[in-house]
């Protein structure tokens, strides 16, 4: 009987170990799957945010092409308007605002 219980208790053995090896795997396969699918959720976030500001900008672009086309001319203060306040700094001379000339009072 002795000789018997050996051969089992290695199978035992061996199963334990197989289990243990592949509970590790699965365990760190479900760790990979987690984290793909977070980082896709992370990119579809930030991707949506990006197509929405590209729209925009899209938008601003074909209604500036459509006025330029026309042959109508945009103010500074609308252009900037447009475009955004990022280019505010800058505004050529020719088109700051002239201080009033005072007219006399007689």
């Amino acid at each position: 009987m002795a000789g018997q219980e050996d051969p089992v208790q290695w199978e035992i053995h061996q199963d334990w170990a197989n289990w243990e090896y592949i509970e590790v795997i699965t365990s760190s396969i479900k760790k990979i799957a987690d984290f793909l699918n977070s980082f896709d959720m992370s990119c579809c976030s930030r991707l949506a945010t990006l197509n929405e500001k590209l729209t925009a900008l899209e938008r601003r672009i074909e209604y500036i092409e459509a006025q330029v086309t026309k042959g109508e001319t945009l103010t500074w203060n609308y252009t900037m308007l447009l475009l955004g306040s990022c280019f505010m700094e800058y505004r050529p001379t020719w088109e700051r605002p002239q201080q009033p000339q005072l007219l006399p009072l007689s």
